[in-house]
């Protein structure tokens, strides 16, 4: 299955793409957003998409 925006995290302003480590191992990611401002005008974040492979979760 292709995720139709994940190139776009690496290109747009506003998506920010990090990449979770543990010992220099690749064990997770996380896809976050801005999508605007709230009536306080702080800005407001989305998490899209999250992972932790499972031998990692919990640490």
């Amino acid at each position: 299955m292709d995720y139709k925006y994940l190139d776009h995290y690496w290109t747009e302003d506003g998506r920010y793409p990090f990449l979770i480590k543990v010992d220099d191992k690749l064990v997770g990611f996380a896809l976050v957003r801005d999508i605007g401002k709230n009536e306080s005008d702080q800005t407001v974040y989305w998490m899209a998409e999250f992972f932790v492979m499972k031998k990692y979760r919990r640490m």
